[in-house]
């Protein structure tokens, strides 16, 4: 696309160098989605579309939090996750204080009437605040998708 003919910097991995408000190094040009190198998911994609044309348009300023993006991985049971894991706390500079229970404590497994898995919440060890969440089930991605969305709202 001869993008550096018009100022427009790329990474090492091909992807589109962006800000924090989706705006290339060519302040008239902005990209979202895959090429721009973030999580490659098609709902993150629509976010940075949306905040791309916000902050291009109207000069909201807006910026993304990925904070409470959930992650599956469709195995057997699947394995999914919002938040930071312990390592990344760690990584901080942070005390984590992990736990892992038993699924009977979360309703949408009671549910399903399957409580083979586990759940890890990874929490601030100083504040108590919970910084992340980590299942194996095979409800999995509906049951980190249903945690992300009351994380977000919190």
């Amino acid at each position: 696309m001869n993008l550096d003919a018009v100022g427009v910097k790329t990474g090492t991995r091909g992807e589109i160098v962006i800000d924090e408000f989706q705006r290339t190094t060519n302040g008239r040009i902005w990209a979202a989605g895959d090429v721009a190198g973030g999580p490659q998911f098609v709902y993150v994609a629509a976010a940075q579309v949306t905040l791309a044309a916000d902050n291009a348009l109207a000069g909201v300023g807006r910026t993304l939090d990925y904070t409470a993006l959930p992650r599956v991985i469709f195995t057997s049971p699947a394995i999914a996750a919002v938040g930071l894991t312990d390592a990344q706390v760690t990584e901080a500079g942070m005390r984590c204080d992990c736990r892992t229970l038993p699924l009977e404590y979360v309703p949408r497994v009671l549910a399903n009437r399957d409580t083979r898995g586990r759940v890890k919440l990874v929490t601030d060890a100083d504040t108590g605040r919970v910084l992340g969440v980590h299942v194996i089930t095979d409800s999995a991605g509906m049951t980190v998708d249903q945690l992300a969305r009351a994380w977000a709202r919190t």
